[in-house]
């Protein structure tokens, strides 16, 4: 998982774009592949995302997330704001590879 901060320019800007509502997207630099599962805008903030499965064969990479409630003592204490809101995502970083990638 790639944190915010390491992400080439051109995909967090991509990112903003898209995040308003789900979307599934890859993206190719130099010496990487990002793989990105967004989940859309939500109202509230104790959501996370899961990566279920993730594997290559010889024809695709396969992703499988899922978007998670956190239990309250999983945020650190932290409230959630009645109009609060949050766009989950998660970006997978691994070395480059051209191969499709099949999202489920």
């Amino acid at each position: 998982v790639c944190e915010k901060t390491k992400l080439p320019d051109i995909l967090t800007q991509m990112i903003e774009e898209k995040k308003q509502h789900a979307f599934n997207l890859s993206y190719v630099s130099n010496d990487s592949l990002y793989i990105v599962v967004g989940y859309g805008a939500h109202d509230r903030e104790n959501l996370r995302v899961i990566v279920e499965d993730l594997y290559k064969t010889d024809r695709a990479i396969y992703v499988k997330t899922e978007l998670e409630t956190c239990e309250e003592s999983e945020e650190s204490g932290k409230q959630s704001v009645g109009d609060a809101s949050m766009y989950p995502y998660i970006v997978i970083q691994c070395e480059r590879m051209e191969l499709p990638v099949i999202f489920d």
